[in-house]
């Protein structure tokens, strides 16, 4: 993936750049695989709301839209949190690929 976006360090002073890349392009890539989530837990908001604010509404039919609307966030959850990990692992690696240029633990 890194060579995909152009992530190839030769210099120390590149790096810096290189990580900005990584970084933007892996928040867009986490909005593209996030986003139809999110428009599904927006709209079982708004029908939520619109079912708490009709007096006509089975208590039956409240109860399963908010189950829904609860699943859908724990969902949503779990997936940034994959992708926050991902995030994670991934620069503990990039900034392990050159031990030997760090300075030494204190």
């Amino acid at each position: 993936m890194l060579a995909e976006i152009g992530c190839v360090c030769t210099e120390p002073c590149s790096r810096v750049l290189s990580t900005r890349v990584l970084e933007k392009e892996l928040a867009k890539r986490g909005e593209q695989e996030l986003d139809e989530l999110f428009k599904y837990v927006e709209s079982l908001s708004a029908s939520y709301r619109e079912k708490l604010s009709s007096n006509t509404v089975d208590q039956r039919d409240l109860d399963t839209v908010a189950e829904n609307l609860r699943s859908a966030k724990t969902i949503l959850i779990e997936n940034v949190l994959g992708i926050e990990q991902s995030w994670r692992e991934l620069s503990h690696l990039y900034a392990d690929m050159e031990p030997e240029r760090r300075s030494p633990a204190i």
